[in-house]
């Protein structure tokens, strides 16, 4: 579903020899704060002590095998420039030495602490890994599953603990032993899918995310409320926008769990008690301006937020809003494009409804 563009790049043998040089720069720059000391020296001290030395030699020919032997000015002279480039090179002898233990210890603390805080956090580990396997084992009796207060809990436990992968699982076997009830799966659901949290790495919180989504997709049928028409159990995180930094498959398995959702019930079920379903379509606007979002994600959701434009009751909704998700959408929405032919024609569908209940019956000929 991409707009078919032509990329302008640089030829290979350009791209090559441009990230030597800077890569080459970049390694220099790194270690010149290093050696800054030893170039100061050699500048201030080692230069001008070798330019003197130069001078001495011509001035006093020394260099004269053949000449007169030295008076005793000149080894007055001698000897008080041997003792001052003996007393510098002492000095700066000193200052090398002195940097050099200062450096070793530094870097010894360096890897003292970072031995440490590994240690730490490898603790820190196993105390939340051995909190969860107590956790899990709070959840299941010989006997079934304990309250769904107790399960509830447990499971909320692992998601705080940095365990979303393992609680996901958890909840989806938990659902189908019907030991968690519908708004506490929703409640966990909405946080993986908001969090950051987790003691693996970011593949684990983007698998947890997976999981979520999927578990979230399967669970359509029951999320709404009928004895309350117009309610249903959702997430918050994905009503009326959209959490960042998702990849496509867990992307589009919330729009279509949404979609799903929607279309489950009539479009009069969810505005009977003056309530709107609006905020799809606002979550939908939230996925497609996500500029961390894959491009397709961004343009399945601009497509069916203009495509529920259509279901709306105009003489209830305000038409600038109507005129505003156009706007917004033009750019990304592509109606012709959609990449699951069986939720296209079920959103067809139920616009088709919704707005044949609006139209006023035929009246009879006389």
């Amino acid at each position: 579903m991409r707009a078919n563009t032509t990329t302008a790049t640089m030829p290979p043998a350009a791209n090559t020899a441009t990230g030597a040089d800077s890569k080459s720069h970049s390694h220099r720059m790194h270690y010149l704060p290093k050696y800054w000391l030893p170039v100061v020296l050699t500048c201030l001290i080692g230069i001008p002590l070798y330019a003197l030395l130069i001078s001495v030699i011509v001035r006093s020919d020394l260099l004269d095998f053949e000449g007169k032997p030295f008076s005793d000015e000149q080894f007055k002279a001698l000897i008080a420039f041997f003792g001052v480039a003996l007393g510098t090179t002492a000095t700066a002898l000193g200052v090398f030495l002195t940097k050099a233990s200062n450096d070793r210890a530094q870097a010894q603390q360096a890897a003292s602490l970072r031995q440490a805080e590994r240690a730490e956090q490898e603790s820190e580990a196993r105390q939340k890994l051995d909190t969860a396997v107590q956790v899990l084992g709070l959840m299941k009796f010989e006997s079934g599953y304990a309250a769904k207060a107790v399960t509830g809990g447990a499971l909320t436990t692992l998601v705080h603990l940095g365990h979303p992968v393992i609680a996901m699982r958890t909840l989806q076997a938990a659902l189908a032993d019907e030991a968690v009830d519908i708004s506490t799966a929703v409640w966990l659901i909405d946080q993986v899918l908001s969090g950051d949290h987790t003691v693996g790495d970011r593949s684990d919180l983007a698998v947890s995310k997976q999981d979520a989504a999927e578990l979230l997709l399967s669970l359509v049928d029951q999320l709404p409320d009928d004895a309350r028409p117009g309610y249903a159990a959702w997430p918050s995180c994905i009503s009326g926008r959209w959490p960042p930094d998702l990849d496509v498959q867990t992307g589009m398995n919330l729009v279509f769990a949404m979609l799903s959702t929607l279309t489950s019930r009539p479009e009069s079920w969810w505005t009977s008690r003056d309530l709107t379903w609006l905020w799809t379509i606002d979550t939908l606007v939230g996925a497609a301006e996500d500029i961390s979002g894959h491009q397709h994600l961004r343009e399945e959701s601009a497509t069916y937020a203009t495509v529920l434009l259509g279901a709306i009751d105009l003489e209830a909704v305000d038409q600038e809003y109507v005129q505003d998700v156009n706007q917004r959408m033009s750019s990304l929405a592509h109606p012709d494009y959609l990449s699951n032919a069986g939720m296209e024609l079920r959103v067809d569908a139920w616009i088709a409804e919704a707005n044949s209940r609006r139209e006023p019956p035929d009246s009879e000929a006389p």
